[in-house]
């Protein structure tokens, strides 16, 4: 699988919590990229789903380790709530491998959150 991940979350560089703090030290941003899918708004955090050809916008990173992966995975409670799957994102008119974080759950309850853009607070 790829070594890049694309982040659209509590994960991204503006968000100031201890994972997303580890990320930074322990993988590279690339930029800022985008996926086709859908975000949800599942209050504190979002859901990605590869569900339509919306665009979800986030960041690009570059693992450098597996142990990253790791304890990601155990963060995005894989596979619980989370499974990590290989998407391409494009940064720059590039398209790229990447693994991207899925929710394993229902979003029906919940509302897409419109542009793809997670960020708190969300716009009412």
């Amino acid at each position: 699988m790829s070594n890049y991940l694309f982040v659209y979350g509590t994960l991204k560089t503006s968000f100031d919590n201890n994972e997303a703090k580890r990320l930074r030290r322990e993988a590279t941003l690339i930029g800022e990229a985008t996926i086709k899918g859908s975000l949800y708004n599942l209050g504190p955090y979002p859901a990605f789903l590869k569900d339509s050809k919306d665009l979800v916008h986030g960041e690009l990173f570059e693992v450098h380790h597996e142990e990253t992966f790791q304890w990601l995975d155990r963060y995005e409670e894989v596979p619980v709530l989370y499974l990590r799957r290989e998407v391409k994102a494009t940064i720059n008119d590039e398209k790229i491998k990447c693994q991207v974080y899925e929710y394993a759950g229902h979003v029906y309850a919940y509302d897409k959150i419109e542009g793809g853009n997670f960020q708190l607070p969300l716009p009412a």
